[in-house]
């Protein structure tokens, strides 16, 4: 986004939330938001109340991304509640990365402020590096997040772990990359792991190097609870790869699934219902439903190369880095911002 923005004219800088902290520099503004017009928040809790705050001091307009994390946990939690509807009423406009995601903020929450519709955008490349499908190499499934709960990272080693024993040893691994965010949760699954040797944490991959591991994998796995529409979902799509992912909003966007006909598919969506329970949205993760769409995945190397060619497809389609430029355009215009 920030690419595109700079071709468009715009001055653009990248902020973490300690830049936000302290704007002011004894009394005037301090750089960079010096001449700033604009904030945009890259999440509506974790970077959208210290923005809400910066908006109002600076007297300038903001807009604000809504993530799956935003929508399914922070929107039902107590302490959290009142903080997100502030961000979300106060901003000039949402952008929502699905349509469902953007219904449910208007039907379920009562959200005036514009939702729009903004696609993510990816890198994809002008030909997809496919398997070999006559190979018989050993099967990596890729699960990239950082550890957290809402990812639920602990749920695929217990099927995938059935599947490396009945295939035999060296054919399945289990690789994860993300940073550690959560290291009690972290440790939980160093405790499950155990001594066995299948599943592997490679930690924090720098993005320049994040093409090689999606090539190394045959399978890309994303088991969260909720998600807005991930960009590592997007980034195996556009390298080829099948993504085997949990059925939820985020991910529908993205993998069109036909279980009568998983050569049309996009990507392969496990059983995942929603548990009855208050407060957050949880769900009932199917693991033997994930074991057997791995499984067949894992013993069909030509399948996975069909569905990974309409992955790349739907992503050059459907996800370019232009079509995305163009929804975040239009949020700016909303918030008196012109953008050629």
């Amino acid at each position: 986004i920030a690419r595109g923005l700079r071709g468009a004219g715009l001055e653009v800088e990248e902020l973490g939330l300690e830049a936000l902290a302290e704007p002011f520099d004894g009394g005037a503004v301090a750089k960079p938001f010096d001449g700033c017009v604009l904030l945009h928040a890259l999440h509506a809790f974790k970077t959208g109340v210290t923005v809400r705050s910066l908006s109002r001091k600076l007297g300038i307009p903001y807009v604000v991304s809504i993530t799956g994390t935003d929508i399914h946990d922070d929107l039902h939690l107590q302490d959290r509640q009142e903080q997100v509807m502030a961000v979300l009423r106060d901003a000039e406009a949402i952008l929502c990365a699905s349509g469902e995601a953007a219904a449910l903020l208007r039907e379920a929450h009562g959200v005036q402020t514009p939702c729009l519709l903004v696609p993510k955008g990816v890198d994809a490349p002008a030909k997809p590096a496919l398997p070999d499908p006559d190979a018989g190499e050993q099967v990596v499934f890729l699960h990239v997040g950082g550890w957290r709960d809402v990812k639920n990272n602990l749920f695929s080693l217990e099927p995938l772990a059935r599947l490396a024993a009945e295939l035999g040893p060296g054919r399945v691994r289990l690789r994860f990359v993300g940073p550690v965010l959560d290291a009690a949760y972290h440790a939980r699954w160093l405790r499950m792991r155990g001594r066995s040797s299948f599943a592997e944490d490679r930690g924090e991959v720098a993005p320049a190097l994040m093409g090689a591991e999606y090539s190394a994998a045959a399978v890309a796995v994303n088991t969260s609870h909720s998600e807005g529409g991930s960009n590592a979902v997007l980034e195996a799509m556009a390298g080829g790869r099948v993504v085997l992912a949990s059925d939820v909003a985020g991910n529908r966007a993205f993998l069109r699934f036909d279980d009568e006909r998983w050569s049309a598919s996009t990507g392969i969506l496990y059983h995942t219902p929603v548990l009855e329970e208050p407060g957050p949205v949880r769900l009932a993760h199917d693991a033997e439903d994930f074991y057997l769409k791995a499984r067949r995945l894992a013993l069909d190397a030509a399948l996975r190369r069909r569905i990974g060619w309409n992955a790349w497809e739907f992503v050059q389609r459907e996800h370019s880095l232009g079509r995305e430029l163009e929804g975040v355009r239009e949020a700016y215009r909303l918030a008196g911002l012109t953008v050629r």
